[in-house]
């Protein structure tokens, strides 16, 4: 897939992807990003609010939040126990889906485009698309335990 188009990584077969994301986020370190379920009673909502170019993806059950915390860069791993992801550097926290929820950070996580090309799921990784705004609320999907950062 890469030599076709450098800008798609390779995540893996989908069935493969659906199963391991169900457990938790997968890092793709090529792409920069993570990929996380939307599961379908949250993919309505998503599709209304997100840009075209993530449907795709959605309605495959799939995002790809990009790493970088839109706040100063920094890199945002994913909490097990909370089932957020928390920026180390300054404490933003973001939901599974990458909505804001607190802290200095000025959107929510931004996102690149999946697509499955012959059962396999790749990050387009061409074309950014930026997060929402702080204050909205796409789906509201609290943390399922203790942040690791507090």
């Amino acid at each position: 897939m890469a030599a076709a188009n450098a800008a798609l990584i390779g995540v893996g077969p989908i069935g493969e992807v659906w199963r391991d994301v169900e457990v938790s986020p997968i890092y793709v370190a090529a792409a920069a990003a993570w990929v996380v379920s939307v599961p379908d009673a949250e993919a309505d909502a998503a599709l209304v609010a997100s840009d075209e170019l993530l449907h795709p993806g959605i309605r495959a059950g799939l995002m790809a939040l990009h790493q970088k915390c839109p706040h100063l860069g920094c890199r945002v791993p994913f909490c097990e126990s909370s089932g957020w992801f928390e920026c180390p550097c300054h404490g933003t926290k973001y939901t599974r889906l990458g909505e804001h929820r607190e802290g200095p950070g000025p959107r929510g996580l931004d996102a690149f485009a999946i697509a499955v090309v012959n059962g396999v799921v790749a990050i387009d990784t061409s074309q950014l698309v930026t997060g929402h705004p702080v204050g909205t609320v796409i789906v509201d999907v609290p943390p399922s335990g203790p942040a690791c950062l507090d």
